[in-house]
């Protein structure tokens, strides 16, 4: 009973070293448009077959997204706006009504393509070495 009760023990260690190693490829790009002027904010999604990942941009257009399997995927942009979005609290009139706001809300730096794997045009495959991406200005 003892040595059954050990062998159990030692499956599960292994089941757990395995479960808890690398889970695939790091990569690392710069999102820029096409001037190279660097995209400040956002993230970067790849979607593929192996699954669904994503990273965020930080301020110099550097993201980095880890444990991705190897495979090819289409790749999407979301969220690069030309400012931080603004949080409003509702106003409204003496009657209730809704008041449209003037506040300025930030503007997308990049073309609305990119917003969507399939339509975007982008593709990266891993492993790979070039994880940059550039893309055309919001029209």
């Amino acid at each position: 009973m003892l040595n059954k009760l050990a062998n159990v023990f030692v499956v599960i260690v292994m089941l757990v070293a395995v479960g808890c190693g690398e889970g695939g490829a790091v990569i690392e790009g710069k999102v820029a448009l096409e001037d190279g002027t660097p995209i400040p904010r956002g993230v970067v999604y790849l979607n593929g077959t192996a699954g669904s990942f994503r990273g965020k941009i930080q301020p110099d257009g550097t993201y980095r997204i880890e444990n991705i399997a190897d495979g090819s995927y289409q790749v999407a942009v979301t969220g690069a706006l030309d400012g931080e979005p603004v949080a409003e609290e509702m106003q409204y009139d003496k009657a209730g009504n809704p008041i449209q706001s003037k506040a300025s809300q930030p503007k997308s730096l990049i073309d609305s393509k990119y917003s969507s794997p399939p339509d975007s045009g982008l593709s990266i495959t891993v492993p790979g070495d070039d994880f940059d991406l550039s893309l055309a200005k919001a029209k």
